[in-house]
């Protein structure tokens, strides 16, 4: 047997955050430009909830550090002389636990109880079995299956991929924690303080995270991205890929890319998260409760198709996981001078200072410029920004910037300290040898079709389905709600079945799409070409014969400290939403108002479009922007003028507007009147 060629160095403790920034800097402005590039498109595969011990650990033959046989956890490490429950090869292809993977827990399970109670805050992977018998997770479920893991032979693909091509094994999730946070630190090499899944950024609902990504970046250098997707993009709570609705494209069109070699730069894939019923065809995420074999013919027919593609030979794939699961590794994470990636505060686990990074995750580099069978265990001195650099997910965008030979610096501190792979592509012509076909993928396993269908639906689909709830801004106004088509109108909370949720994630967010591309379209367009103008005229005046509206709602947000101001009655035809108030970026002196339809809908805390935010002066009546309160919505109605537009606040009678609206008394019309009456703010056709 051939002996895996492996690639380490000796590791150094201290950092340095200087050395950090001072090589990436080298790198950027000498290095890079002299490396030949060998890659033209780089595809990541990004799989769910598995530590590299639990996939890989009994893979011995391929050279990792893996088990011996001798691991095992006790179920109590307070309880002197508990007993220990030692890793076997037994683990189900569908695991009957979702192991808890919070942040809270993998700390509890790296350190175990004991030790965070004494306060002595050493790591000592022993509170894996410890936290599910906290649980409740006995016997009957071998403690969540935290211990079990699987033999090569059960995953063949997994196996050979390594053997063919490139292994790391010492390549740790970025967050000790569960699986937003990981994705966005792959994406942006921070989570924006965010610690959990399915919180928004600093738990305000629909407040998406801003942070700049790596696909920012390619865009900024003029480079291709995709996001494929089964059913949905994972990432949307992520401004850069929710913006951006024509980037994320269905999985379809990727195997379409790879056979006409017309793959991006940068292709991030999201496997299935939820059975299709008309089709048959199961989640393949690898998440614990989806099949295992499925996930194994998944990046088996991704490899395929990028080895067939006319592209091979200019193509990197990476295959990996977003993090460990609450399944045990043996390998103790990285904790001693981690940079936290920027100033956010963590939310909600406030205690957390992002200074430590999760387990081990299975990772492996696919290309025809590898050495076959290599190992990459700690990196290459040439390849550590900083004495104590490791891999982590945010290693990925730091590389991507080396292989493309970008111009942009590091997204954060901890990318700048980041590893990086690079060197491992070191063949000088393109293999021969790589194998065209893969070996079969186990079969599904049985009966796994109609159980998934009617399993419970899992955590994580919930949290998806919550957001995208939440993204697209419906239930908030029944007309909106009305116009979605029956199949998808339902809300997250009743959804039962795993079986109901892959068609609604397609539909809710092919509706953020329409929605997105529309708003984007309107935005981009001058007031003139918009399908509505607002004006300023008497009520009684032949213009509102046109057709428009000229009733208003004032919607106030209690927790957002901002109103939008919507039309009544007029609504966009093919989404229900009202038309919003809007104006442009800077609102300057002179801008004209118009009305789109309100993005994504006219719910204050939920509308991201901030040139839809207002603000109502109870001291003079005026209306000013959100963002800049300094100018205010003027008519010089008087003098024949019928086009509102922005003034510098002056507290004149031009710029007081009345509203005839929900009170006490009040007739609630709707109206906003300037001056003592004269004429309405309303909304006619642009004709």
């Amino acid at each position: 047997m051939r002996s895996p060629k492996r690639f380490v160095v000796p590791r150094t403790s201290s950092f340095d955050i200087r050395r950090a920034l001072l090589v990436t800097l080298c790198f950027v402005v000498a290095g890079a430009v002299a490396q030949q590039r060998k890659f033209d498109h780089i595809i990541m595969v990004m799989e769910e909830n598995r530590s590299f011990d639990h996939l890989l650990g009994w893979s011995k033959q391929l050279g990792i550090d893996g088990l011996t046989g001798q691991e095992s956890n006790p179920v109590s490490t307070v309880i002197a002389n508990s007993p220990r429950v030692f890793v076997d090869a037994d683990a189900p292809y569908v695991a009957n636990v979702d192991p808890d993977h919070t942040t809270y827990a993998t700390t509890s399970k790296i350190f175990g109880m004991r030790q965070l109670e004494s306060g002595n805050y050493t790591e000592t992977m022993q509170g894996f079995v410890e936290w599910q018998h906290f649980l409740g997770n006995e016997n009957n479920t071998k403690y969540g299956g935290v211990m079990s893991m699987f033999s090569p032979a059960r995953l063949p693909v997994m196996n050979q991929l390594a053997a063919e091509f490139t292994v790391m094994d010492r390549f740790f999730a970025s967050v000790p924690g569960c699986t937003w946070p990981n994705r966005q630190f792959a994406m942006a090499g921070t989570s924006g303080g965010n610690t959990e899944t399915f919180f928004w950024n600093h738990g305000i609902p629909g407040e998406l995270f801003p942070q700049k990504t790596i696909f920012d970046q390619l865009s900024d250098e003029g480079l291709s991205w995709k996001n494929y997707y089964a059913d949905t993009p994972w990432e949307l709570m992520m401004e850069s890929l929710a913006h951006h609705p024509d980037r994320l494209q269905p999985i379809e069109r990727f195997y379409e890319d790879a056979a006409a070699g017309t793959l991006p730069s940068y292709g991030f894939i999201n496997p299935r998260t939820g059975i299709n019923v008309t089709t048959g065809a199961g989640a393949n995420d690898m998440h614990p409760d989806h099949d295992v074999a499925l996930g194994e013919q998944f990046y088996k027919d991704i490899y395929e198709a990028v080895r067939a593609s006319p592209a091979w030979n200019r193509t990197l794939l990476i295959i990996t996981f977003d993090e460990h699961g609450g399944f045990y590794d043996h390998v103790t994470p990285p904790s001693e001078n981690i940079p936290a990636p920027d100033d956010s505060a963590a939310f909600p686990d406030l205690y957390f200072k992002f200074d430590r990074l999760g387990l081990r995750i299975p990772t492996l580099l696919i290309s025809a410029w590898n050495p076959k069978g290599s190992v990459i265990n700690r990196p290459p001195a040439a390849q550590m920004p900083a004495n104590n650099s490791e891999y982590d997910l945010t290693s990925i965008p730091a590389t991507i910037r080396k292989l493309f030979n970008m111009s942009s610096g590091p997204l954060t501190r901890r990318d700048a300290w980041a590893a990086t792979f690079e060197h491992i592509f070191s063949e000088a012509t393109p293999r021969t040898d790589c194998p065209e076909k893969l070996v079969p993928a186990p079969p599904p396993s049985r009966d796994e079709h109609d159980l998934e269908e009617n399993r419970p639906i899992s955590h994580l689909q919930r949290d998806i389905a919550t957001m995208l709830h939440q993204l697209t801004g419906e239930g908030h106004r029944d007309e909106e709600l009305a116009k979605l088509p029956t199949d998808i109108r339902q809300l997250p909370s009743a959804l039962k079945r795993q079986g109901e949720l892959s068609q609604w994630l397609l539909g809710r967010f092919e509706h953020h799409q329409h929605k997105t591309r529309q708003w984007k379209t309107h935005k981009s367009v001058s007031a003139s070409t918009l399908p509505y103008k607002v004006v300023v005229d008497t009520t009684l005046s032949p213009v509102w014969l046109l057709g428009g509206d000229l009733a208003w709602d004032l919607n106030n947000g209690t927790n957002c400290g901002y109103l939008t101001i919507t039309t009544r009655s007029l609504r966009e035809n093919s989404t229900g939403v009202p038309y919003c108030l809007t104006h442009n970026v800077s609102a300057p002196a002179g801008e004209v108002i118009t009305v789109i339809p309100c993005y994504p809908t006219a719910s204050p805390c939920y509308n991201r479009d901030p040139n839809q935010r207002w603000v109502y002066n109870g001291m003079d009546s005026s209306i000013r922007p959100f963002d800049d309160q300094d100018v205010c919505i003027t008519t010089n109605y008087n003098f024949g003028d019928k086009t509102p537009y922005f003034a510098q606040c002056n507290q004149s009678v031009n710029q007081a507007w009345a509203y005839m609206g929900r009170g006490p008394g009040m007739a609630n019309i709707g109206t906003l009147f300037f001056g003592v009456g004269v004429a309405d703010l309303g909304v006619v056709l642009n004709l």
